[in-house]
């Protein structure tokens, strides 16, 4: 074999191996559904305001059971009242990074297709306003940087397919106002219910 092919032999070997390690280390998919949300300090109760959440995520394994998540999500919150509560109607669209530890249990018996069918996860999201409606025109007034924590569980009933439920709630408000001279923080919060799909 010539030097040529040597290393032709040398890079593919390489790259077997890198695309082996890569599939065992790292891992991604994409999550659409709903969000059901609400704001505190908005006088009205109720998970009214409904809206869409999709995005892309990748995955690194720290351990077999312990994942580090990072997503790309777009997603629609607010508030909104109903016919008999004091009128209500916020619109927020955000572009979210969320950061997850991910814990893994209960493992499938499928030795060749072995996975965890469920996930734990806890973290901090980053969100960016960047769209806001309200009938009050108050818009551009709420805040365009977000903070919040969040909370949540999968169930993946196949090694690529699976449902979550997450709840995330703002450490920073949306909206400051005063009434009377007391200042007032509006606090957004939702429940996103997600179907999944991860690569590997």
């Amino acid at each position: 074999m010539n030097q040529t092919g040597k290393y032709a032999l040398l890079s593919l070997v390489f790259l077997l191996f890198s695309e082996e390690l890569f599939s065992q280390r790292f891992g991604g998919g994409i999550k659409a559904g709903g969000n059901f949300s609400q704001i505190d300090g908005d006088d009205v109760a109720g998970f009214n305001r409904l809206g869409i959440c999709g995005g892309v995520y990748g995955t690194a394994r720290i351990k077999s059971y312990l994942d580090f998540k990072i997503e790309f999500m777009y997603s629609q919150r607010g508030s909104k009242s109903t016919p008999n509560q004091y009128p209500v109607n916020i619109a927020l669209r955000y572009l979210e990074v969320p950061l997850i530890l991910s814990l893994k249990d209960w493992k499938s018996k499928d030795e060749e297709n072995s996975y965890y069918r469920m996930k734990f996860d806890g973290g901090l999201s980053l969100g960016r306003l960047f769209s806001a409606d309200a009938f009050n025109n108050i818009d551009e007034d709420f805040k365009t940087n977000d903070i919040s924590w969040l909370a949540g569980v999968e169930y993946f009933y196949h090694k690529n397919f699976g449902m979550g439920l997450r709840y995330t709630r703002s450490l920073t408000p949306v909206y400051r106002y005063s009434i009377n001279n007391v200042e007032r923080k509006m606090i957004s919060y939702y429940l996103s219910l997600t179907l999944n799909y991860q690569f590997n």
